[in-house]
């Protein structure tokens, strides 16, 4: 009788009947109780989501497969220490220890869920060392060195994906020892052409989208940016020249549309997976099992069948070697190839090389260039540059293509957060909630729709959500960090960066933040010491370039100053903030000529801006010009309808000479 309900509960498992063989499982049990037999009983009840009920038959488990469900288990239930003793199997070794990792259940799968327990608990080095194990038994392992790319190991990708690594895996199956062949590089050749949005039809060349000023908020007549909040410099276009949006995004979509639209019907939906975030904890190909350990994965897809099919196969291959055919090897090269591409392209984005990740994803075969993935790659890509309008467009592209995929969902709406798009956010708010209510990134769209209203409170509430989802979801917190900001709760907005930091080290959104509330606070040495870390991590921002320099300003160090802004405007030269903040300094050293001649570029760029006019104004007066001040002053007024008493008060002072000597506005 044992052989035949082992049969049907396989039946069942096979044809999504999960109630039926748990039913069936829980009957095998009784009628024989072994670990094979619990750990078919302990996959019904993993396949129909009741983890801790699976976790429970596993508890003491000593078999390798029953020690990987296991670990599984209590991973999805935040019980690391549990998920790292049954990989471990209660030996006393150390991670970093690589001969003892070859005792890790599941090969390669096992050693991944090592290395995110490792990487959960902050000890870096030995996720690193799993996640490097990894790859180099299983090369098709592909979530493992998005891993490494994400905790900025910055490995090169023809290390573990190079053509030689296909021999690698033969090693899975007839346990080859010390064979090795040094990595071919990938002939994927990034050339000079124009970038991927050209390639679609996106083209914005000539707008000034690609600045980071806000609006009213970003000059301030008082003091530079009194009203920071980490998210209110990046904001859309400049004040009334607005982006000509309407006609890019039908080029955008007649393209685009043509190449994604053959994927629709073809594709599934691809598991849902985040930054900072959840992953599945064990992918394979089904094309690709023969390769892979006869012990990984046998818990989590047809347990028996599997390791029958497995014995049945060491039989053959025990008398004599098998041969695998020039297309299967072929196939397999052109895989490995693939994921060298797709690798260098991750490799680049979390190195915020965005420029040149974008041309190497042009140089991608068209198939996988309409994927969602690579879509998501440019948009993300688009987004790291401060060009919100592309992002918007490769997002929205994405959004249409594929509405079920929630990933990327929460950078699509930052992206509309800083465009002030308000009805494209509430809009798509409304659809992500609608469609998946345990998506973090529908709450983190939610949440972003709020807080451009300036509800911050509610916005809040969505963020904790996200939270209460996913507590390894990164981006919740920091955008928690910013709605406390708002609020002036810089207690609360501080705790919850440093715990963004906690959960992933290279945020430096969260680093940012921390700096402006310290900057805020007049605590400039805290303020430069965060924003260096953060430019540790994004070296290519201007923005953070741009507030190291008003650290320095701050502190008197003008040199550092002007030197931290002339790298900032050099980064992003269509962004008045940095020019309008060296301005500033060049006042305080009293060199008016030269702050005359940056303010006169800020202008061109914030043609509206009431501070620009103002500071014009006192540096006419300082250099003796009182017509042309009295010019700078007016406009002011008529561009700041609000709160004009300080603009009045100067023009009724035009003929007095100024008591203050260092004019930092």
């Amino acid at each position: 009788m044992e052989a035949a309900l082992v049969s049907q509960v396989q039946r069942y498992l096979d044809i999504f009947v999960y109630n039926n063989a748990l039913f069936l499982a829980e009957r095998l049990v009784a009628h024989h109780p072994s670990e094979e037999n619990a750990l078919l009983l302990a996959t019904c009840y993993y396949r129909t989501g009741k983890i801790a009920q699976a976790a429970a038959i596993l508890s003491g488990a000593k078999q390798d497969d029953n020690r990987y469900l296991l670990a599984c288990c209590c991973f999805q239930l935040n019980r690391l220490v549990e998920t790292e003793n049954a990989l471990r199997g209660g030996e006393n070794y150390h991670v970093d220890d690589l001969g003892a990792l070859e005792n890790v259940p599941a090969g390669a799968a096992g050693l991944y869920l090592l290395g995110r327990v490792c990487r959960r608990g902050n000890r870096r080095q030995q996720a690193e060392a799993c996640f490097i194990k990894s790859l180099e038994i299983d090369p098709f392992m592909w979530i493992a060195y998005e891993e490494l790319c994400e905790l900025g190991a910055n490995l090169e990708a023809s290390r573990f994906f190079g053509v030689a690594n296909y021999f690698k895996t033969s090693k899975l199956v007839n346990k080859a020892k010390n064979f090795s062949l040094k990595p071919e590089s990938s002939d994927f050749i990034a050339d000079d052409g124009h970038y991927v949005g050209e390639k679609l039809g996106i083209h914005a060349e000539d707008s000034l989208t690609e600045t980071t000023i806000s609006s009213q908020e970003a000059f301030c007549l008082n003091m530079p940016f009194s009203g920071l909040s980490p998210r209110s410099y990046t904001v859309s276009a400049i004040a009334d020249k607005e982006p000509n949006v309407g006609s890019n995004n039908r080029s955008y979509t007649r393209s685009t549309s043509t190449i994604i639209q053959s994927r629709k019907e073809k594709n599934r939906a691809p598991a849902r997976q985040r930054r900072a975030y959840r992953r599945p904890l064990a992918a394979s190909d089904e094309n690709d099992q023969e390769s892979n350990s006869s012990k990984m994965l046998v818990s989590l897809l047809s347990p028996l069948s599997t390791r029958r099919s497995f014995q049945e196969k060491a039989k053959t291959t025990g008398s004599k070697h098998t041969y695998q055919t020039s297309s299967s090897v072929h196939g397999r090269h052109e895989l490995l190839r693939l994921l060298s591409s797709f690798g260098s392209i991750y490799s680049k984005i979390n190195e915020y090389l965005c420029r040149e990740a974008l041309k190497m994803l042009e140089q991608l075969p068209a198939s996988q260039l309409a994927s969602g993935w690579v879509q998501l790659q440019i948009g993300r890509a688009y987004y790291e540059m401060a060009d919100y309008v592309r992002a918007q467009e490769v997002f929205r592209g994405l959004h249409r293509a594929e509405p079920h995929q929630m990933k990327g969902l929460d950078l699509y709406s930052t992206t509309l957060w800083h465009l002030k798009n308000e009805v494209e956010l509430s809009y798509l708010a409304q659809q992500a909630t609608d469609f998946d209510k345990l998506s973090c990134e529908a709450w983190c769209v939610a949440g972003n729709c709020f807080s451009l209203q300036k509800e911050h409170d509610t916005a809040l509430s969505f963020f904790q959500r996200a939270i209460q989802l996913d507590p390894s979801f990164t981006y919740a917190y920091t955008l928690s960090g910013h709605e406390y900001l708002a609020n002036e709760d810089f207690e609360k907005a501080v705790s919850c960066y440093r715990h963004a930091v906690r959960t992933d080290s290279r945020h430096y959104n969260a680093w940012y933040g921390l700096g402006t509330i310290y900057y805020r606070q007049e605590k400039f040495e805290f303020a430069e010491y965060h924003f260096k870390r953060a430019i540790q991590i994004n070296p290519r921002s201007s923005l953070l370039h741009c507030f190291l320099g008003m650290v320095f300003h701050a502190v008197h160090r003008y040199d550092e100053a002007l030197s931290s802004l002339a790298v900032a405007a050099s980064m992003q030269p269509l962004n008045p903030q940095a020019r309008f903040q060296r301005a500033n300094v060049l006042v305080t050293l009293q060199q008016y000529d030269e702050a005359l001649a940056e303010l006169h570029v800020v202008k061109t760029f914030a043609p509206r801006e009431s501070s620009v006019y103002f500071m014009m104004g006192k540096v006419a007066k300082k250099l003796g010009n009182l017509e042309e001040a009295m010019k700078y002053f007016t406009l002011a007024l008529h561009f700041h309808s609000k709160d004009n008493k300080q603009i009045k008060e100067a023009i009724e002072k035009i003929n007095e000479p100024d008591h203050d000597d260092e004019d930092r506005i």
